[in-house]
């Protein structure tokens, strides 16, 4: 897409912005193409039509990091991928270069990925997966609470009345903790 098309996209993403929460990312492609030059001056058009942060795909050296960090006015997005392309840096390090938003990108999705396969790999050569559990495996508890099924639980029962208690039901455990949480300051980190 030219950049003068997505200025016009980014002026009229802005002007319909109806509450300052919304932010308005701009990406670039360019530096694949056409360079580091030209990826940093599409960015500051994108600065001048409003965006809010800028993201610069596809950097691949630290002081490409750097130079975006020290020409775009604006708060910038890191996209890292281990075993990526763009070097992966120590949070801090990458905040003071200016990246406000540091997205990683499917992190958590592939150690999930490699925990299942470790263990259906466990599962083969030992029988069963009690090995890996409770160090590696969460009880059932532990995962309704993180999905925040008692929410669930409660929109069912005011729909449906109350729910059937069964012997085994972890639903006790799950409100016990969803009401010490509500109780103590720390929560979840998502």
């Amino acid at each position: 897409m030219p950049a003068e098309e997505m200025v016009v996209k980014i002026q009229a993403v802005c002007e319909a912005r109806r509450s300052d929460d919304f932010v308005v990312i701009a990406r670039t492609d360019a530096r694949a193409i056409h360079g580091l030059e030209h990826a940093i001056e599409r960015a500051l058009m994108y600065c001048e039509a409003g965006a809010d942060i800028i993201f610069v795909e596809a950097l691949l050296r630290v002081d490409d990091l750097r130079r975006v960090g020290q020409e775009i006015p604006k708060p910038l997005k890191a996209n890292l991928v281990e075993g990526g392309k763009t070097p992966i840096l120590h949070y801090q390090e990458l905040y003071e270069m200016g990246y406000k938003l540091i997205n990683y990108s499917g992190t958590f999705q592939r150690a999930a990925i490699k925990g299942m396969l470790d263990v259906a790999d466990l599962i083969r050569h030992e029988g069963s997966a009690v090995s890996a559990y409770p160090g590696r495996i969460c009880n059932v508890a532990e995962r309704s609470e993180l999905l925040r099924l008692h929410k669930y639980y409660a929109v069912e029962e005011r729909l449906y009345g109350p729910l059937v208690e069964t012997e085994g039901s972890w639903r006790k455990e799950l409100e016990q903790k969803a009401d010490s949480r509500k109780s103590s300051s720390r929560g979840l980190l998502i």
